[in-house]
């Protein structure tokens, strides 16, 4: 990350109480966070890794004092819990990108470094497919997978453009009803993924799962695309039946619809900006669709 410009520095917590849900207790989390966002030296919050229970983190944040010191915040998978409150707490622009883990297990973590650096900038990114991907997370001491990336495919044409939000399916189906859900006011574009925890359940459990995010006071009648990023293998994704499936949710009906984008559980990945814009131009179901996102 140093060859890049990003001089790192890991947070103090206290290893001798990290439980057995791997991670320390909620309180001493959230005053983790409050310090880098505070600390006027840190200019950018890359969280470790994903997890589960970044949710009880946000009952612990003083909220009244972090107003008014926006930092980024750039994660993936649960830290869509971050992304989300932050975004619609405070209104600041936060990231759906790589996070310090996975960039550890990325082969060749350029393409991923320079989007998060590009988000960053603010510049216009055309989303872009590889030739291979690797499973993410994979773990220290384990090999990474490398697999054909199947590239984008476009399920639905259509051209829209709207606020970029969304992150990992499973994380959000948890903010749900709380008070960290965006409203917005104007149209979206939803780019989601989903992990492999279901397994052979995971098509099923994502699409129910956008059912129910299409029907989150906020969203409803605002979402103008969707992108979904790529499945892990473990998942046992058939392509053919995540395309039917979506084509069947009637909320979509008209939407510009988009599978296999760089994001998600796999590397390398693009960095989202949660707030910024986005365009899905989609024309037809043969051609590559071309997807631009900015901060």
């Amino acid at each position: 990350m140093r060859e890049v410009g990003i001089d790192a520095r890991i947070a103090d917590g206290e290893m001798a109480l990290v439980d057995e849900f791997f991670s320390l207790p909620a309180k001493a989390r959230a005053e983790e966070l409050e310090a880098a966002i505070l600390d006027p030296e840190v200019d950018l919050v890359l969280c470790g890794t994903g997890g589960w229970n970044a949710i009880d983190v946000l009952r612990h944040l003083d909220w009244n004092r972090l107003e008014g010191h926006e930092k980024p915040i750039v994660g993936y998978s649960d830290i869509s819990v971050l992304t989300t409150a932050f975004h619609a707490r405070l209104g600041w622009r936060t990231y759906y990108g790589p996070n310090l883990a996975s960039i550890a297990n990325d082969e060749d973590p350029q393409f991923t470094l320079g989007s998060l650096l590009a988000a960053l900038a603010g510049d216009v990114q055309t989303l872009r497919s590889t030739a291979t991907m690797t499973e993410s997370g994979a773990g220290p001491g384990r090999p990474s997978k490398k697999l054909d990336d199947p590239g984008m495919r476009v399920v639905a044409t259509g051209v829209a453009e709207g606020a970029v939000f969304g992150g990992n399916l499973g994380t959000l189906f948890l903010m749900q009803g709380t008070p960290f859900w965006p409203d917005f006011s104007g149209d979206v574009i939803l780019f989601i993924e989903e992990d492999a925890l279901a397994k052979e359940y995971t098509l099923i459990e994502a699409l129910r799962r956008v059912e129910s995010l299409l029907m989150q006071p906020g969203l409803v009648g605002h979402v103008k695309g969707l992108v979904l990023g790529r499945f892990q293998e473990d998942a046992g994704v058939s392509q053919d039946n995540l395309a039917e499936g979506l084509r069947r949710i009637e909320s979509l009906r008209g939407c510009p619809l988009v599978t296999g984008a760089p994001f998600g559980h796999t590397n390398p990945v693009v960095t989202l900006p949660i707030g910024g814009q986005a365009r899905v131009d989609a024309p037809d179901a043969t051609s590559v669709p071309r997807i631009t996102v900015s901060s």
